[in-house]
């Protein structure tokens, strides 16, 4: 058995394990690992850039809720369609009628209170609840969409 464990050695040393080849296994090896520090160099600074434009954006959204920056005609559009789909995706579970608020999914915070007044509770209890939807579409189930 030493005999045949000698063999095997001395040719995986003899075959595998020479000079040049140890020298483009380590090479690789080398190689490989700059590039994993360049993807992992490349990752951290797209994370800083991440957490800076989440930053100004902030800002930004500070800024024309206070109303330091004027709105464009672009920027109020998307805003209107936004609130539309808000409005179109309501759901009655969202509404508390007794605190008089509605509780929207905020996928950061959890849900985000509005507080209603009078007239927008009379409006909502005032439709007839059809299905999970205030507003709902075609189908009970769904939402109605915007056309």
């Amino acid at each position: 058995m030493a005999k045949l464990d000698a063999l095997v050695i001395n040719n995986v040393k003899e075959r595998l394990l020479t000079p040049r080849r140890l020298t483009e296994i380590l090479q690789a090896l080398i190689e490989r690992q700059t590039k994993d520090l360049a993807v992992q160099g490349r990752c951290s600074a797209l994370e800083a850039e991440v957490v800076t434009k989440n930053d100004k954006l902030n800002r930004l959204y500070r800024a024309i809720e206070d109303g330091i920056v004027e709105l464009d005609n672009n920027l109020k559009e998307r805003i209107r369609t936004l609130k539309s789909e808000r409005v179109l995706n309501l759901r009655w579970d969202e509404f508390d009628r007794e605190r008089g608020m509605l509780l929207l999914p905020d996928s950061k915070t959890g849900r985000k209170p509005v507080i209603l007044s009078s007239a927008a509770i009379a409006v909502l209890e005032g439709i007839p609840r059809a299905g999970d939807y205030v507003i709902s579409g075609l189908r009970p189930e769904k939402a109605r969409r915007e056309k």
